[in-house]
């Protein structure tokens, strides 16, 4: 008589193996494609729809299968799973907050196991949702600030090639002009001292003093507008000792509304001033002594956009010429640059705030999960285990084969879930080394009779080169042994006839092992990659499957001992990685 398979833990390998799918999705709408056909074909239904809540909180169709948007009016929002007669209802949840939800239409008879995780699987649907997100939003970060770097690069390249031409133009001015043009040059120079600062009130600073050697200013400010309280700011100020308000409404008068409104330059003098600060509604006291008599103000640009205005005044008459407003207006460009990119460089370092943090939530959830994970799977394993050394009764051939097959997918699954925890302590600096002073020789010699049983019958001789008198060296014998696994496990999946040779040899201060195959290896394009995390190169994605982390991982454990590994290869020779030990380990 043959018994079939346990529908349970057929059930659960599948769930599993889908979950961890979900999480190597880089887009949305593919992930939530996957996801809806992969539950259609849990619950062996064909119609169905996932839709989403925008952040305007209207539930939109995401995608679809034999239904339309007309069909989510017999759906409502709620946080409750929901199994009727012909429909299926699954929310999705992450960090207690419905995201959306997986609604199936079609006669269904469920049996208990598909209700209880059906549930489980549309929380991993929007975990993996999340990160999705998240993963989007940080690269549509990266990228703006990457165009804004570029442009603010551009304006200050040709705001400099402007001032370069009008140095140049000033040059060949008549001798009068001299004394100017040895002003425009120290101009430069303090423009471009400026535009570097990343410090604004050294900007303003320097601005002020550039101001005063070259022309009459008695009162100086820079006023900034804030848009969302419609005020103006006097971020910088000197006026002989007198301090108006810091903060003032921005009225439809006024100079510096003016300017503002107009992008245009003001330059008023003495008879002139009366008329162009009435004219625009702004009140100056021009007949006392002491009192202003010549005003030039500028706007601040930043992005084809009025950001502010910076002015100097004067108690002379006629103090200022147009060779004044050019050199006031060059000044006000490299502010607006300065102003520019301190905005820029605070917005990048809370956008790197923000990434680490989300970096070290990741890294607590991989951690978490894994170790969720791991429990159930070992119990798997040793079920398998014990069920096939018949101690439930007697079982045949077919069955022992499933068994088999169980066990070395879960312990398969195991080692990736135990990689995914290495990497999430790694990164959060949790990872610790149990150091001893070791023989490498036994460890090679156990390593190579484990690699023998994954070589299944392939034509490839196990070859291993190590002095007889081999020095020890202080590392963690889990993590060394973890390592030469990882690099022996690559070799046979990628070699096809051969030999894959352990070769040992060591100096004065160092000891370097090699692993070395006569596979495909690897093209010179690829070679960066093959220390990333998650990446798989062509010739490996076609051989066999994994996360990608055994290489990225064990080259962190040879770092962290304060050695160094990489990686030489030739397409169609094979490749050769190498990792260099200190013989005598610091502290």
């Amino acid at each position: 008589m043959t018994i079939s398979a346990d529908p349970t833990s057929q059930f659960f390998q599948q769930a599993l193996a889908l979950s961890q799918a979900l999480h190597e999705f880089k887009s949305v709408t593919p992930l939530l494609e996957f996801a809806l056909t992969q539950t259609l074909a849990l619950s062996q239904l064909e119609r169905g729809l996932i839709g989403l809540v925008s952040e305007t909180n209207e539930v939109k169709v995401a995608v679809a299968c034999g239904l339309t948007e007309t069909d989510l009016a017999r759906v409502h929002l709620r946080p409750q799973a929901e199994f009727n007669a012909d429909t299926i209802y699954l929310p999705l949840i992450a960090q207690e907050a419905v995201l959306g939800f997986i609604y199936l239409e079609g006669a269904n008879s469920l049996p208990a196991t598909l209700k209880v995780g059906l549930p489980h699987f549309a929380n991993h649907v929007a975990l993996a949702l999340t990160n999705v997100r998240a993963i989007e939003t940080a690269h549509q970060l990266q990228v703006t600030l990457e165009q804004k770097m570029a442009e603010r690069t551009a304006d200050l390249t040709q705001a400099n090639r402007q001032l370069q031409k009008e140095i140049a133009e000033r040059r060949r001015v008549e001798d009068a002009l001299d004394e100017r043009v040895l002003s425009l040059a120290a101009l430069y120079q303090i423009s471009q001292d400026i535009a570097a600062q990343l410090d604004l009130e050294a900007a303003y600073a320097a601005t002020h003093r550039a101001i005063e050697q070259i022309m009459s200013a008695e009162a100086f400010y820079i006023a900034l507008v804030d848009e969302a309280r419609q005020e103006f700011e006097v971020v910088y100020l000197f006026d002989r000792g007198r301090l108006p308000n810091r903060r003032y409404p921005m009225q439809q008068t006024g100079l510096n509304s003016y300017i503002l409104r107009t992008g245009r330059t003001v330059r008023a003098v003495d008879d002139s001033l009366t008329a162009v600060m009435t004219a625009m509604g702004a009140k100056i006291a021009t007949t006392q002594p002491g009192s202003v008599r010549s005003v030039l103000a500028v706007p601040l640009n930043a992005d084809a956009k009025a950001i502010g205005v910076m002015s100097a005044q004067s108690y002379a008459p006629y103090a200022y010429t147009e060779t004044h407003e050019q050199m006031l207006a060059t000044l006000a460009n490299q502010v607006a640059i300065a102003i520019s990119n301190a905005r820029l460089f605070q917005a990048a370092q809370v956008a790197r705030l923000e990434a680490e943090q989300a970096n070290r939530l990741k890294s607590r959830f991989l951690a978490s999960m894994s170790h969720e994970l791991r429990t159930p799977l070992n119990s798997i394993i040793n079920f398998a285990y014990l069920l096939g050394l018949g101690v439930e009764g007697e079982i045949n051939l077919a069955q022992a084969d499933l068994l088999n097959r169980i066990g070395d997918s879960g312990r398969y699954l195991l080692g990736l879930i135990n990689d995914l925890l290495d990497l999430a302590k790694i990164e959060a600096g949790k990872l610790e080394l149990f150091l001893e002073e070791l023989d490498l020789r036994p460890l090679i010699n156990s390593t190579l009779s484990t690699t023998a049983g994954l070589l299944r019958n392939k034509p490839i001789e196990l070859r291993q080169e190590v002095p007889d008198d081999l020095p020890t060296v202080v590392v963690d014998a889990t993590r060394m042994r973890q390592v030469l696994l990882n690099l022996l496990s690559n070799a046979t999946k990628f070699t096809l006839q051969g030999h894959i040779t352990v070769r040992v040899w060591f100096d004065a201060t160092t000891l370097t092992v090699s692993v070395q195959d006569t596979g495909l290896g690897i093209a010179p394009r690829d070679l960066p990659k093959v220390f990333e995390e998650f990446i798989q190169l062509e010739n490996a994605a076609r051989q066999s499957g994994g996360t990608g982390l055994g290489l990225p991982i064990s080259k962190k454990f040879i770092e962290m001992h304060g050695g160094q590994m990489w990686v030489e290869s030739v397409v169609g020779e094979g490749s050769r990685f190498f990792f260099k030990l200190p013989r005598h380990h610091s502290t």
